[in-house]
């Protein structure tokens, strides 16, 4: 894309890319997509265990400092479809990474904006 930010996205328990794709389509602040899924695929069966969970987390964390750095993206915008235990871990982990947006569903489909945090 031609904007400033990454977008990650994070499907766990089911498959955000049509949605998240629809995201792109209406906002252009994006030039780039992370779309991470376990290597089984988006099920409810990838995460049994915290320790699966924080494994999840940590990878994903790394991932996200790896290509904004990469990137060289102002902030990262970030969607997850996965239990709430990851996300838990996850946000845990959140931390100089700079602005974070979380987005959430919208009932019609696609996402919008739903917090904006300052992880320095």
């Amino acid at each position: 894309g031609e904007g400033k930010d990454l977008l990650f996205s994070l499907s766990v328990t089911g498959d955000a890319s049509k949605d998240v794709q629809q995201l792109l389509r209406e906002d252009h602040r994006f030039k780039l997509w992370v779309d991470v899924k376990p290597t089984l695929g988006a099920t409810s069966t990838s995460v049994s265990s915290a320790s699966d969970a924080t494994a999840i987390a940590v990878q994903c964390k790394e991932l996200m400092r790896n290509y904004r750095a990469k990137s060289e993206a102002e902030r990262i915008g970030l969607v997850v479809y996965c239990p709430a235990s990851v996300a838990l871990f996850l946000g845990q982990r959140l931390n100089a990474l700079g602005e974070v947006i979380a987005y959430e569903r919208r009932i019609s489909g696609g996402y919008q904006e739903s917090v904006v945090i300052q992880t320095g």
